[in-house]
């Protein structure tokens, strides 16, 4: 058995991100500094992203937080499905030290008719500056899905 305790943790994140683009490969990054009820110090994550066909895309990476490191993997497929276009299916995972999350589920994106990759380029840019605040099983974990994009729901 595992005892399950959830806490409100209360956090700070001041940083920078940015995305840049090449046909069917996306590198996204975040630096910066954060505070609160976690341990303070510098965060950021670097990811890689593959566009294997403009509605499916395979991403791997690394983030840091206050010294604590892990390793980073994602995928999402977007089928099409005429009644449904904006449904897609993701899949998000981290491994760091004493930490480890999986997130598995189904997104909708709002608005018009697109692929995935044009959403992911064009309507607002994955904030990655929500993340995990704490790496380690010490220090409090900040849950959040890690594709979350200005034009869809989680």
């Amino acid at each position: 058995l595992q005892k399950i305790v959830a806490a409100r943790v209360q956090a700070t994140r001041l940083g920078v991100e940015a995305e840049k683009y090449w046909d069917q490969f996306t590198v996204l990054g975040s630096v910066g500094g954060q505070t609160g009820d976690i341990q303070g110090g510098v965060f950021g994550n670097l990811d890689l992203r593959w566009y294997v066909n403009d509605n499916a895309y395979i991403s791997m990476g690394g983030l840091t937080s206050s010294g604590d490191v892990g390793a980073r993997a994602s995928a999402e497929y977007q089928p099409g499905f005429s009644s449904l276009p904006g449904l897609s299916l993701f899949a998000d995972g981290i491994v760091a030290d004493d930490f480890d999350q999986v997130l598995i589920g189904v997104r909708y994106y709002f608005g018009e008719t697109k692929s995935l990759k044009r959403r992911h380029r064009e309507d607002d840019p994955q904030n990655s500056l929500l993340g995990v605040a704490g790496l380690s099983g010490e220090s409090p974990i900040i849950p959040i899905s890690t594709g979350g994009y200005g034009g869809g729901v989680d």
